[in-house]
């Protein structure tokens, strides 16, 4: 999809939500239906010994995994890690659900924490960050609130992101010179 029709897309997403233009979302608190989050400190699917290597030495590997069900691929479990910040797993897991609702398939192999696993292609890959990244940080939001002379870090604060996520959001609308206060200018020969 193009960069206006993803944009499009996250908008649509938060209005059925019934959001309003500029409210925040935690992710946390959506329903997808045949979806279920698996927290790895909380979850009863993994023996101790696996659950210790993914939140120790393996946590900075990985932030999610999004595990088909059945055959059909509808019906998923979201594997998130929760050693991550709050703020990161929020990206994490709308970036999972976008894969979902995308009907992206699994295709490449890579590996994880010293396993084997299926991702989605690089393409894919963009695609449901950067709709995650729009649909936690809305357009117009961003744009009047970087207008307005906003840090990155307030921003973050009022959407529950990081600040890092507002910087690409900023730097993916193009906002990025205004955001640091870049002047430009043409001199005269």
């Amino acid at each position: 999809m193009s960069k206006e029709e993803l944009e499009q897309t996250a908008e649509a997403f938060r209005k059925d939500l019934g959001l309003k233009k500029n409210d925040p979302l935690d992710p946390f608190h959506l329903s997808v239906d045949s979806v279920v989050v698996e927290r790895l400190r909380t979850s009863s699917c993994i023996d101790a010994k696996t659950k210790r290597i993914l939140a120790g030495p393996a946590c900075g590997e990985w932030s999610a995994m999004s595990v088909p069900l059945n055959a059909d691929q509808d019906s998923w479990v979201v594997f998130l890690n929760d050693c991550h910040t709050i703020e990161r797993q929020r990206v994490t897991l709308l970036e999972e659900y976008w894969h979902i609702l995308s009907g992206h398939k699994l295709t490449k192999i890579a590996k994880i924490a010293g396993a084997f696993g299926r991702t989605y292609d690089s393409a894919e890959e963009h695609d449901a960050y950067f709709l995650a990244s729009a649909t936690l940080l809305p357009r117009d939001a961003v744009k009047r609130m970087v207008s307005e002379g906003k840090g990155a870090a307030h921003i973050a604060a009022t959407y529950g992101t990081s600040p890092e996520l507002v910087e690409y959001r900023i730097k993916r609308l193009g906002l990025w010179r205004e955001h640091v206060g870049k002047k430009v200018s043409l001199s005269t020969p």
